[in-house]
């Protein structure tokens, strides 16, 4: 998908460097092959290979009036096909599991109806959709439509 990366290998320096880790750092290692295994997931295929959608933004910054109050945040990716924009926050949670990421993601849902309004602001004429992606267990959890 997307682009060919190693998992086995050694995360690159710019990686380290951007997280102020040394290259070896067990933990650095551990993230990127955590990374890569997302990214190369067939079943998030439509989220990171381009041949799927039209674009994807990351870490895009979003801030709009909610009537009185001031919302601000940082979506990590946007995904816009042709009928629809995704909004996709990533959550390690080390210990989320398919069985129990509809609790987890519960304490989401405000942030997420907020982001997902914001963005509709951005593509009025498209259906937005919110979804965590856990990365510990590379699964997607889509909030419901009522928002």
């Amino acid at each position: 998908t997307g682009g060919e990366v190693d998992a086995a290998a050694a995360p690159p320096g710019a990686v380290a460097n951007a997280v102020d880790m040394d290259r070896d750092d067990p933990s650095l290692a551990a993230w990127w092959r955590e990374a890569v295994g997302i990214y190369r997931s067939p079943r998030l295929a439509r989220i990171f290979d381009p041949r799927y959608y039209i674009s994807a933004y990351n870490e895009t910054p979003l801030q709009y009036l909610d009537g009185e109050r001031d919302v601000h945040g940082v979506v990590d990716r946007l995904v816009v096909y042709p009928d629809e924009v995704v909004l996709i926050d990533y959550k390690t949670h080390a210990h989320a599991t398919p069985s129990n990421l509809a609790s987890i993601a519960a304490g989401y849902t405000d942030a997420m109806r907020l982001y997902q309004r914001g963005v509709q602001r951005l593509w009025p004429e498209k259906k937005v959709r919110a979804q965590l992606l856990f990365t510990a267990c590379a699964e997607l959890y889509e909030f419901r439509p009522a928002m």
